[in-house]
């Protein structure tokens, strides 16, 4: 299992008290996260997948998808920064959704990218922790990303993999 750092799953956090209503229309089903009184719709094959005002750009994930991801897909809350990456959200979106394959396509991506400070593959790491950039959603050693803050001389941190700034 993967400890990913992100700045979108910080603070996760989803309460007990929503729920899920599944909709069956003729050629697809639609999914809602009920939410005191309010109804999102979730969308698998959107750039942005949930209604509410939190997700207001595409590279955020809510309350509601978690929960939706994690109480109705099984996902482990570890796992839920790939979403926000492309390829496997485009799995996602293209398939009928299978655990299984969801957690082989995951190690599958950790197996064939590498990390942009070292160069090696990502899943090379004794303790398993990345990072997950705000900016991209791409992935690094956290390891490998402390030692380049560390060393950087000015305060602007900026991304290895598309120069953004961030924290």
């Amino acid at each position: 299992m993967y400890n990913i750092i992100s700045k979108f799953t910080k603070n996760l956090n989803y309460e007990s008290n929503m729920k899920l209503s599944i909709k069956k229309k003729k050629k697809n089903i639609e999914y809602y996260i009920i939410d005191g009184i309010i109804s999102y719709r979730i969308y698998l094959n959107k750039q942005k997948m949930c209604q509410c005002l939190a997700t207001n750009s595409p590279d955020k994930i809510c309350k509601h998808l978690v929960y939706f991801f994690c109480y109705h897909l099984k996902i482990d809350i570890n796992y839920i920064p790939f979403i926000m990456i492309s390829d496997i959200r485009e799995y996602i979106s293209n398939n009928m959704f299978i655990l299984e394959d969801f957690y082989t396509k995951c190690d599958e991506y950790l197996d064939e990218n590498e990390c942009g400070i070292c160069l090696e593959k990502l899943n090379t790491i004794n303790n398993n922790q990345l990072y997950q950039y705000s900016c991209c959603n791409r992935l690094a050693h956290y390891k490998c990303l402390c030692k380049w803050v560390s060393s950087n001389k000015n305060n602007e941190n900026r991304c290895i993999y598309c120069n953004s700034i961030f924290e």
